[in-house]
């Protein structure tokens, strides 16, 4: 990587004094490092920015990230202007912070702080680090961005964060539960409220007159009181239960929905660990949902009714009490940030972890075949240590929060008993009263202090609600429901491609150049070409995986950007090389999964693909289970289940990549000649020239260009491999 440098000279400005600290982005993608540098320079100088915001706006490419000039166009782009510097060890706290550095050859970070002998950093990867100087060095490559807001700079930023209350718009059948739990979580307070006077009036009014008459209507009055309260905490513990499973079964389901309607190129870039632990942090936004919406309305009114009721008996009491609370609620508030970074971490390390997890457990027969057991099992051990150490953080601000409130609270306990008493003493109160005190005060605390922790639970909420935003603010296959969709029931099968050219997203270097390409409906082509040419590439773009440009690839004379690709990918399909067969029986995997097969046409697939005198031979037959645990097949036969899969659909495009990549010659053949006497148009990629013979016409894909090879140069044209 080369780099335009200004040396830093001596009377370079040193870092300015800030307290303002440097909110973590973690990069969501392994090569955008250098993106979520800049995300939280903008963020820290004012400009609200999120991750995906830059990612939609600069595409990173996929196999090197972004170069140290791209950060400095981008952040000029945002209205930041960029010095690039090369500095030596002890100039490095001449820096002016927060910057980025070039970290480790192959990363970016952002430095935030000199001081004492160590440096912290915000690591894109791993979140807030301390380490010392000495141990940086072997880091820091000796390249720094500072970055600085320009006069265009706009400081409020535009950002496209989901907010709490958009995740409501899309729930159903909730509205009256909702409103009966809180219904009935009021009048439960209202009841709760009630409780502290019955002391009262039975050591005031009872005991001091003697009365027994009044102590048993008393006991009488309370335990209705008593067991309505009952009832009520019961039913709202139902209500809650109920929409905290409904609530989150929509929204996961949602989740998992819009998941599977996203383009290829998101799971190119987010590992299956990444994704499964998105859809947990959308149960979380379920959850909290039940709980700020019930409980937090429910603490605020008690609240408010009980520190009236506070003040009505002593508001001198009433002031000790809401002091202490005050004093509770900054000194929560204090270690928000770092329990939201340290939620931060955890999510991203144990997400890691996860990935790590299912990637040794797929790949059992690789890792035994490489002995790779130990260096397997400690890369896994290595993530979840991280996560353990995220998890370790958390723990230790949670016991630092836990020992200051606690003192904070038996304080606020001391003074209120020794005051309370001191009223007594001079004939300024009752024992009653200051007992009825007490307990309103305790239930004032238990609601302020829940208000407050689920306050700063919104808080570190945020980071699930930027992960769950990440896949929601994804922009699915599907189009606009304005936008004008043509009809692909008339598709025939033929295919005509002008002028395709493809790059993919980030990349700098087209894949495929200006190809051509006309298939009549029926026909039978095979592409040919070395590995890397560019065959599968144009594949995934007639199967609508890529995303062409428009006016260039059209099936059955219509603009494939024009179409619905769900509704096209119902009139074609596919053997590609990373097909797989999924939990089910053989009969589910053929017939996929459908309510009613076809059992004609399930035979007659099995009968095509050569594999139906393999499926004969189990004892259940087509009611043999598939799965994890059940690999029993060949390579072969599951090759040969796919084509089985593709032929059911009885396709009007079919299109097979390397079909025949663990198959036998004579296997191949048979195949072939059964498959290539379909009516459908077949498009096949292949390196065996042995079949080439059977198809109609033959073209060589060579550096992204498409060339037809004529019938008389066949006998000499070797097929590259």
């Amino acid at each position: 990587m080369r780099f335009g440098i200004i040396v830093v000279s001596s009377d370079s400005q040193a870092m300015w004094f800030n307290t303002k600290k440097v909110r973590p982005i973690l990069q969501d993608e392994v090569t955008e490092c250098g993106l979520a540098c800049i995300a939280m320079i903008a963020t820290w100088h004012g400009r609200d920015t999120t991750l995906r915001t830059l990612r939609n706006r600069y595409p990173v490419k996929i196999d090197s990230g972004l170069s140290f000039f791209e950060l400095m166009e981008i952040a000029n782009d945002l209205g930041l202007r960029s010095r690039g510097l090369q500095f030596e060890a002890n100039e490095i706290d001449a820096l002016k912070l927060p910057c980025i550095l070039h970290w480790g050859m192959n990363h970016f970070v952002v430095l935030t702080k000199v001081g004492y002998g160590n440096v912290h950093i915000v690591d894109p990867a791993l979140g807030e680090t301390k380490m010392p100087l000495a141990q940086a060095l072997s880091q820091i490559t000796g390249y720094a961005l500072e970055l600085n807001p320009d006069i265009g700079f706009k400081h409020a930023g535009t950002t496209d964060r989901i907010r709490l209350r958009d995740y409501l718009n899309g729930l159903t059948g909730i509205r009256k539960s909702l409103l009966i739990g809180v219904g009935a979580g009021i009048a439960t307070q209202l009841l709760l409220l009630l409780g502290p006077s019955y002391v009262q009036l039975t050591i005031d009014e009872a005991l001091k007159k003697t009365d027994i008459d009044i102590l048993y209507l008393l006991t009488i009055l309370f335990s209705i009181v008593f067991l309505f309260d009952t009832l009520y905490s019961n039913l709202v513990g139902n209500i809650k239960s109920y929409l905290r499973n409904i609530i989150s079964q929509q929204l996961s389901s949602n989740m998992v929905g819009h998941l599977a309607r996203l383009p290829i190129g998101y799971y190119l870039f987010h590992n299956t660990g990444d994704s499964i632990s998105r859809v947990s942090s959308m149960s979380e936004v379920g959850r909290f949902l039940v709980d700020g919406l019930i409980g937090g309305l429910l603490n605020i009114v008690t609240c408010v009714l009980t520190l009236v009721l506070m003040l009505y008996y002593s508001p001198v009491l009433a002031g000790i009490s809401l002091a202490g609370m005050v004093l509770f609620a900054l000194s929560r508030l204090a270690i928000q940030p770092q329990l939201q970074d340290a939620m931060s971490q955890i999510l991203t390390r144990g997400a890691e972890a996860d990935a790590l997890l299912i990637e040794n457990i797929r790949s059992a027969h690789s890792i035994k075949l490489l002995s790779s057991e130990t260096s397997r099992s400690n890369l896994w051990v290595n993530a979840f240590t991280q996560k353990l150490q995220a998890i370790r953080q958390q723990e230790r601000l949670q016991l630092l929060f836990d020992a200051i409130s606690k003192g904070i609270v038996h304080v606020e306990q001391l003074v209120i008993v020794t005051y309370g008493a001191w009223l007594v003493m001079h004939g300024q109160s009752t024992i009653g009263v200051i007992y009825a005190f007490i307990q309103y005060k305790n239930l004032f605390a238990d609601k302020f202090i829940d208000s407050i922790q689920l306050y700063v639970r919104r808080k570190v909420l945020q980071v699930h609600m930027d992960r769950v935003a990440d896949v929601l603010q994804t922009e699915t296959e599907e189009p606009a429901p304005d936008a004008a969709v043509r009809s692909v029931e008339q598709f025939d099968g033929s295919l005509s491609i002008r002028s395709l050219s493809y790059t993919p997203k980030g990349g700098r270097r087209a894949i495929l150049e200006n190809v051509n390409l006309d298939v009549p409906a029926g026909s039978k082509i095979a592409i040919v070409g070395r590995t890397g040419s560019g065959k599968t590439t144009l594949l995934n773009l007639i199967c609508g995986l890529y995303k062409p440009a428009p006016n260039m690839l059209f099936v059955g004379g219509v603009d494939l950007s024009e179409v619905n690709l769900r509704l096209y990918r119902k009139h074609i399909a596919a053997v590609t090389q990373s097909d797989q067969l999924f939990r089910g029986t053989i009969r589910d995997n053929i017939t996929n999964f459908a309510p009613a097969p076809r059992l004609g046409s399930m035979f007659e697939a099995a009968r095509l693909a050569c594999i139906d005198r393999d499926i004969d031979m189990l004892d259940n037959r087509y009611d043999t289970p598939l799965g994890d645990t059940q690999k029993f097949l060949s390579a072969g036969q599951m090759q040969r289940l796919l084509i089985a899969r593709a032929l059911y659909c009885e396709p009007r495009l079919l299109i097979l990549d390397e079909f025949s990549s663990n198959l036998d010659q004579a296997t191949t053949h048979e195949i072939c000649r059964n498959v290539l006497t379909l009516p459908c148009t077949i498009v096949l990629v292949t390196h065996d020239a042995s079949i080439l013979s059977m198809v109609d016409r033959i073209y060589e894909m060579r550096d992204g260009k498409l060339a037809e090879i004529d019938r008389a140069q066949q006998q000499e044209f070797e097929v590259p491999r």
